[in-house]
């Protein structure tokens, strides 16, 4: 079985479309069945933004298996990354790039590594 991704799109994807447009193709398109799951705090249960969201990942030409939205807007910036890390936990991360690793850690105190100890992060 492949490796699964989680790929965050504000300051990751969008840093850098082209980039993660490659690396997205390689991954889905490969023999080793990796997955791509773009994992992002943007508000899924508004049916617009939902919709920008797809409109953007189509644009930037990402290949995923699937994404996940938040189910609702946070209130604060603690309760979507503790969000984002139980839906890792969940899913069973191998591989996660976001560019707000290094924020959980160091404003927040949220020990990631020890919450993820199997998951390698790539801080963008």
């Amino acid at each position: 079985m492949g490796m699964k991704w989680a790929i965050d799109i504000d300051g990751v994807i969008t840093a850098n479309p082209a980039a993660f447009s490659f690396l997205t193709y390689h991954l889905n398109k490969n023999e080793n069945s990796d997955t791509v799951i773009i994992l992002t705090w943007r508000d899924g249960s508004d049916p617009e933004r939902r919709k920008q969201t797809m409109e953007e990942l189509d644009i930037f030409g990402i290949y995923y298996n699937q994404v996940i939205m938040a189910p609702k807007k946070f209130d604060n910036i603690r309760a979507a990354a503790l969000w984002k890390i139980s839906k890792m936990k969940e899913l069973g991360i191998n591989i996660w790039i976001d560019d707000e690793i290094k924020m959980y850690i160091r404003d927040l105190g949220i020990d990631v590594h020890a919450l993820l100890p199997d998951v390698h992060c790539i801080w963008i």
